[in-house]
């Protein structure tokens, strides 16, 4: 007896997309296959699925991908470029690995056309989950990132929702992992990012008072000082704080692995205009000493944290209580 939905991955939306469930298993699928519904009928790329929703008109639907098989000590990756358009809202990419959490030789996704995003997501309210993205052979210019979620302003779509949970994004240049040109609602979580010349990047905030803006959760930045510039970064601000509108929420994540030396920034974390936001119960790997203000101030040399963000039960290296920097 075949199965309706899936067991064990715990999304009560599987319930009412049992219709609408596509699979991906580049080692076992086949191109011919339609993809729905049963593992026996998967294809053989994330983007075929994708595309397969798109040509049927499916919102809310869920892709379940296999990692692909491996050898010892090397991970076996799918090669593809995605693009998630606006009519698929609700989208869900599930990686079906054994640890949904930290995927370790699980799904491992790098791209074919290295002048574009690995994902492109246009739709509001996509979800990325349980894989690794890489950002290999790419990203060598601004614009070109791991996972780009579109301009709001952009007729090609809002990425309003977007979620990205439990996933592992590594390589990244310049382009950043996740470039964000319009957080409404972002939630980026349990995620590792890992040698990125920049691994969280916001372009733009075209956010209301009304809108919740993004949270960084229970992430980790780290990787070769060489390599990285900046984890953090928000080039442009919002409304400001006169309005009190863009809501940033950086929290219990931990930045490792010493300051980044890449480029000409080499911070943890760069707020560059006067975003509305707050940093809380975030670890960092320096002495930040007596002084607060030069460290993670508003001119810091550590994080650049303007007056109109606030910054609450941090640690450094080296402290037995948490930073409560002065922020002028």
């Amino acid at each position: 007896m075949k199965l309706k939905r899936m067991i064990g991955a715990g999304r009560l939306s599987d319930m009412w997309a049992a219709d609408r469930m596509y699979f991906v298993d580049g080692d076992n699928g086949n191109v011919s296959n339609t993809g729905l519904q049963y593992p026996e009928n998967a294809l053989t790329l994330p983007s075929a699925a994708v595309n397969a929703a798109n040509s049927a008109g499916y919102r809310d639907a869920v892709v379940y991908i296999r990692p692909r098989s491996t050898a010892t000590g090397n991970q076996t990756y799918y090669v593809d470029n995605i693009t998630i358009p606006i009519g698929l809202a609700g989208l869900s990419m599930i990686g079906a690995g054994s640890n949904p959490k930290r995927p370790y030789l699980g799904v491992d996704i790098k791209v074919s056309t290295a002048t574009s995003p690995l994902v492109n997501v246009k739709a509001p309210n996509v979800t990325l989950e349980g894989m690794r993205l890489a950002g290999t052979g790419q990203n060598a210019t601004d614009g070109v990132a791991i996972v780009y979620a579109y301009n709001y302003g952009n007729s090609s779509g809002a990425p309003y929702g977007l979620c990205i949970r439990g996933c592992r994004l590594d390589n990244a240049k310049t382009g950043g992992a996740i470039r964000m040109d319009s957080p409404v609602g972002v939630l980026i979580e349990d995620s590792s990012f890992h040698d990125n010349a920049v691994s969280i990047y916001s372009t733009l905030s075209e956010m209301s008072g009304a809108a919740f803006g993004p949270r960084v959760e229970n992430c980790d930045f780290g990787g070769a000082v060489a390599a990285r510039d900046m984890d953090i970064y928000v080039s442009q601000g919002g409304l400001g704080n006169t309005t009190g509108a863009d809501h940033w929420l950086i929290v219990r994540c931990h930045f490792l692995d010493g300051l980044p030396a890449k480029g000409a920034n080499n911070r943890f974390i760069k707020i560059a205009n006067a975003d509305m936001g707050h940093i809380a119960f975030s670890s960092f790997p320096v002495d930040p000493g007596a002084n607060m203000i030069e460290t993670f101030g508003a001119a810091g040399t550590q994080c650049i944290i303007p007056t109109t963000w606030t910054m609450a039960g941090c640690y450094g290296s080296s402290d037995a209580d948490p930073i409560h920097p002065a922020l002028a």
